[in-house]
């Protein structure tokens, strides 16, 4: 986080409010960011949001409620995590930041008998939380067209899952500066690319290029 010294930062996986205080305690970065929103999720294991912010939040919000059409199945889905709004205003632009973690696939297994159906299922709710996602943003464009806003994301998804290709289609089509650019992992362990910073069409015209990067840790 020192290193990348972004005005706006969105985390997932966070345990707890108490551990988002902590780590900001700890690593002394309370003036840097003075602005902070912890965010409750519909996970029950520990995995929340927050974003960090060096101005003044104008607008911060979630969609844990938020409810939704899911491919196979007669009930409405709701999002396995959630979807946060924080709008703030930066070089005198105002600037909207999405927050998401989208369902993750199941952790079992291949050949166990219920891999198939689970994994399905956890592809159909990402398409699902993918769509609500683009409804949210549709609704914030309808009432402020040219604003700005970019979508951070942990997928669990890699570049070429449907779901992710998704958000580059239809409606808010989004510019991802990484691209499917090799060298870009962002899963240590797989090597593979999971995490997303999407940008709408009116911010990526400000884009440099080459300026995206993925920060390694040690």
């Amino acid at each position: 986080i020192k290193e990348a010294d972004g005005d706006v930062v969105s985390l997932q996986e966070v345990p707890s409010k108490a551990a988002l205080e902590t780590l900001i305690s700890q690593e002394g970065l309370a003036e840097k960011y003075p602005y902070r929103r912890f965010f409750q999720t519909n996970d029950a294991g520990g995995n929340h949001l927050a974003t960090l912010s060096k101005v003044p939040f104008e607008e911060s919000k979630g969609n844990t409620q938020k409810r939704f059409k899911i491919d196979g199945s007669r009930e409405p889905g709701y999002l396995s995590r959630d979807i946060t709004e924080s709008k703030v205003k930066l070089g005198g632009y105002p600037f909207r930041v999405y927050n998401s973690h989208l369902k993750a696939n199941p952790q079992m297994r291949r050949d166990d008998p219920d891999f198939a159906r689970q994994k399905t299922f956890a592809d159909n709710l990402r398409y699902g939380e993918v769509r609500a996602l683009k409804d949210i943003i549709k609704d914030n464009v309808k009432k402020m067209p040219s604003e700005r806003y970019v979508v951070t994301m942990d997928a669990n998804a890699t570049p070429t899952d449907g779901a992710v290709q998704a958000l580059q289609k239809g409606f808010a089509p989004m510019f991802d500066p990484i691209g499917d650019k090799p060298g870009f992992d962002t899963h240590p362990s797989s090597h593979r690319r999971l995490d997303y910073v999407l940008l709408s069409d009116n911010l990526a015209s400000s884009y440099v290029p080459g300026s995206a990067e993925v920060l390694k840790s040690s």
